[in-house]
């Protein structure tokens, strides 16, 4: 499941951030181009209209990798809005997926996908500005805890279902157990 990886472009966008700030340009193109290559992976995850707007948000980033690379963006305004974009994209195809999954009736990949699009969405909305920020925080949540519980679901749902397997099994042997006894 792709959950744990869904922070990773957050985690190369503030990376990039922090090294152009130190003038480290080699450095920031390099967590530029990790994030476009988690987006490019996303994108090829998805089939819908959200692909269009990851692969944007792809072509964005690699135009914004080779400026940085050329020491010719000086100021982080140009980041802060492709990592807006790109967050953004990657919360909208996560919470598509969420919604496949669930017709899909998969709670698990569906509760995965909401927590993903909750991350995505706190970190749009945190590079957009304490107020996106302020706005985001109660959905976020939600979603969190929404997401959370579907997982749960999922597990009590395969556990019951494997006990009630289990249940079966031996009260089927049991049964075989006693016909073969009386031949």
């Amino acid at each position: 499941i792709w959950t744990p990886w869904s922070e990773q472009p957050q985690r190369n966008f503030v990376g990039a951030l922090e090294a152009h700030a130190k003038q480290d340009y080699q450095a920031a193109e390099t967590e530029i181009r990790k994030a476009t290559s988690y987006v490019r992976l996303e994108a090829g995850r998805t089939t819908n209209e959200t692909k269009a707007a990851l692969e944007k948000s792809a072509a964005e980033l690699d135009t914004l990798a080779v400026s940085v690379e050329q020491e010719a963006l000086k100021d982080a305004t140009a980041l802060v809005k492709a990592f807006t974009h790109s967050n953004y994209a990657l919360a909208v195809a996560h919470r598509v997926k969420a919604a496949e999954s669930w017709v899909r009736q998969e709670p698990g990949k569906a509760g995965d996908e909401l927590k993903a699009a909750a991350h995505g969405l706190d970190s749009a909305a945190g590079w957009a500005g304490a107020e996106a920020k302020a706005g985001a925080t109660s959905a976020v949540a939600d979603t969190n805890a929404l997401g959370e519980k579907l997982v749960s679901v999922q597990n009590c749902v395969r556990e019951e279902l494997t006990k009630g397997f289990e249940s079966l099994g031996t009260a089927l042997h049991a049964v075989c157990h006693t016909l073969c006894r009386r031949k």
